[in-house]
């Protein structure tokens, strides 16, 4: 699953200059750009200085990009699980039988 990010957007809504940002993380311009793009994942320790930078939770400037499958795999197990132990009612979705 690829990371990706809302650091681009964040960043414009606070108004902060890309250059600004990549000078205050002491990274280069292009390389910011590059992680604004989704083209290359900052390391761990400059993850958590661009989310210490926004005062942001981590899960609002960086996600696990889902396709389908993997999204309704969590709920498919769930379902799974419910209906082997009597757990699940069609009619009224989830509930102790």
């Amino acid at each position: 699953m690829p990371v990706i990010n809302n650091i681009r957007k964040i960043r414009k809504e606070k108004g902060i200059k890309q250059l600004k940002m990549a000078e205050d993380l002491e990274v280069t311009r292009q390389t910011f750009t590059a992680i604004e793009r989704n083209k290359y994942n900052p390391s761990l320790e400059l993850a958590l200085k661009i989310v210490k930078y926004f005062e942001l939770p981590i899960d609002d400037v960086f996600m696990l990009e889902e396709d389908e499958k993997e999204k309704n795999f969590p709920m498919v197990s769930y379902v799974w699980w419910c209906r082997r132990f009597g757990w699940y009612d069609n009619r009224s979705n989830y509930q102790k039988g």
